[in-house]
């Protein structure tokens, strides 16, 4: 892969590339100083392949920040995955903040990757005439950081109820909510900033799973399909998903359906066997006594089970990152 650099269209890929680095952010100054360092130091330019450790744990014997051109990497902190980090990202930065600090994760390719080895003392050479450098590798630094935190999570000190629902069943949800103010139990219902305007909304699900210690999702018959001849009534499809995402997150016994009784709410039939909270039909006036039922069962399953433990919240975060390796393998 490090020939497609070699060549004068390979040094015009190289240079566009160095311009796309996070750390750079396209000032061509910074690109072409680079460039002239290449140039009288071709070494700098370093190919790894799948499997390859760009950098370890604990160790600082390869000064140097190294900036991603292709390919990808997985960061790993003792031995569980953290993030992963593609072209125009940069590791490495830690040791050079600090003399005394050794490398705080491992990084590894997921794939044959090249990158730019800029050595402690030329990477110095570079901030004395561009200090702007070092405001972006603040910026990269704080997001490592908030990264790296994420592994260590801790119980929550009061359960965490996620509450779910279509708008037509924001009633409900908001007065089972309110039924709990006097609880030792922390109720959020989607509207209460879960989905900010500027998140994507799986994003945004992603985010509360890893907080959440309970999830209730209201069903409304709100939409109607026909079925084999028959006229059905279903709930809404984003409470269909946030059930099925909850539930496999934290478990059946975490994991509630309150709808109302007598009505007729198709669900698939992998979740038949989820057991329903039902509530009696009447008035909104009534609203908080047809509730009351549902209301006691949650808070008797809520008290009983508590906030997840920490054996529950290893699971969560080896299911969070399940489409990366959790573990980084022995001897890779």
């Amino acid at each position: 892969m490090i020939d497609q650099f070699r060549g004068p269209s390979g040094q015009r890929r190289l240079a566009h590339l160095i311009s796309d680095q996070e750390l750079i952010r396209h000032d061509l100054v910074i690109t072409n100083e680079i460039i002239v360092m290449l140039e009288a130091t071709p070494s700098l330019l370093q190919e790894y392949a799948k499997g390859d450790d760009l950098i370890c744990q604990g160790e600082r014997s390869q000064n140097g920040i190294l900036l991603l051109l292709a390919g990808s990497v997985a960061l790993y902190s003792n031995q569980n995955y953290v993030t992963e980090l593609s072209a125009g990202q940069a590791i490495g930065e830690f040791p050079i903040l600090d003399p005394k600090l050794t490398h705080e994760v491992t990084a590894t390719a997921l794939e044959t990757t090249v990158v730019i080895r800029l050595p402690e003392e030329r990477l110095l050479e570079l901030t004395h005439r561009h200090p702007q450098i070092w405001q972006t590798m603040a910026a990269m630094l704080a997001r490592r950081l908030r990264e790296t935190s994420a592994l260590f999570w801790s119980p929550n000190e009061r359960p965490r109820v996620f509450v779910g629902s279509s708008t037509e069943g924001l009633a409900i949800a908001r007065c089972l909510q309110s039924s709990f103010s006097h609880d030792p139990v922390d109720v959020r219902i989607w509207t209460d900033g879960v989905f900010e305007a500027t998140d994507v909304v799986i994003e945004s699900l992603f985010a509360e799973l890893d907080f959440a210690d309970f999830a209730v999702l209201v069903a409304t018959p709100d939409d109607q399909v026909i079925q084999r001849g028959l006229e059905q009534s279903i709930i809404r499809d984003n409470v269909l998903f946030e059930l099925g995402l909850f539930m496999g997150r934290l478990g059946r016994e975490r994991t509630f359906l309150v709808q109302p009784r007598g009505a007729s709410v198709r669900l698939p039939s992998d979740l038949l066997g989820l057991v329903a909270l039902d509530y009696a039909l009447g008035s909104d006036n009534e609203l908080d006594a047809r509730l009351g039922p549902v209301v006691s069962t949650l808070r008797r399953h809520i008290t009983k089970a508590g906030p997840l433990t920490a054996t529950g919240l290893l699971i969560r975060r080896e299911l969070r990152s399940s489409r990366r390796p959790a573990v980084r393998q022995q001897g890779r």
